[in-house]
């Protein structure tokens, strides 16, 4: 599969979508943002200047994913922390250097409630875009046409194989049809042998309408709950798609974006 480009953009109906793909941070960048953040540390692989962007050229909005804003909402220090039988020994691996650091309130499954970033380029003070909540969802019959894609993106964020100990990833996805566009950010959670969590957030925008709608889910389940249900074949643990529809489903929010 060819590699693809750094840098690609598509113009739709009044939106301007854009995609940046850069190089993993390397450990300067690395260790600056760790500083910047105050945390103990970073998934191994952060793409920090990887983005997602879609900019509404009427009322200026923008939705925008990036890897750093993700890592701010990541709250290290109150987040649960699955227990590993070997936690201790895999969190001293991380920073031998500075051993006082590990504490059990370290979340080294870098989970986070981010939902995109919401910017109002014509005026960086306003708050005319804050979402509400909405009895209006995503009209899930329009998504399941078979319209053609015009545009399709993934885009990685950041990934850590948690020392081998399974996998911790935020990715986003976007499609764009002649009708509409969807995006798909999932936080996706992999503890081997003690649980998964997914947090998904989901924009939707049918062109023509003068909104944006956004719903966020966060679903978790514990192996040893639920381990009868799960595919028996481990391989397939690794797909988050042979997992997500089988987890509890813990909150979900429905949101509204007034394109104004």
């Amino acid at each position: 599969m060819p590699k693809p480009p750094p840098e690609e953009s598509h113009d739709v109906q009044g939106w301007h979508i854009s995609v940046k793909r850069r190089h993993i941070m390397d450990s300067l960048e690395l260790e600056n943002l760790a500083l910047k953040l105050g945390s103990p540390s970073l998934p191994e692989m952060v793409f920090g200047a990887n983005t997602l962007a879609l900019t509404h050229s009427g009322s200026g909005l923008q939705v925008r994913f990036d890897a750093v804003e993700a890592l701010h909402c990541w709250d290290f220090k109150h987040n649960p922390v699955p227990k590993l039988a070997y936690s201790d020994t895999w969190q001293m691996s991380r920073r031998p250097s500075d051993k006082s650091i590990f504490k059990r309130t370290y979340d080294w499954t870098f989970t986070t409630d981010y939902k995109g970033s919401i910017v109002d380029t014509q005026d960086s003070a306003s708050t005319r875009f804050q979402p509400q909540p909405s009895d209006t969802g995503i009209d899930i019959a329009l998504l399941k046409r078979p319209d053609p894609i015009l545009f399709f993106q993934e885009v990685v964020l950041y990934e850590d194989e948690l020392a081998d100990n399974g996998c911790s990833q935020l990715s986003v996805r976007l499609r764009v049809m002649p009708t509409c566009w969807f995006v798909l950010q999932r936080f996706w959670l992999r503890v081997d042998d003690v649980m998964f969590r997914v947090h998904d957030t989901r924009y939707f925008h049918k062109f023509g309408v003068d909104h944006v709608i956004r719903e966020f889910s966060v679903r978790e389940g514990e192996n040893k709950d639920m381990k009868m249900i799960f595919p028996p074949d481990r391989s397939m643990h690794a797909d988050p798609n042979n997992i997500v529809h089988l987890l509890p489903v813990v909150s979900q929010t429905q949101e509204k974006i007034p394109l104004a």
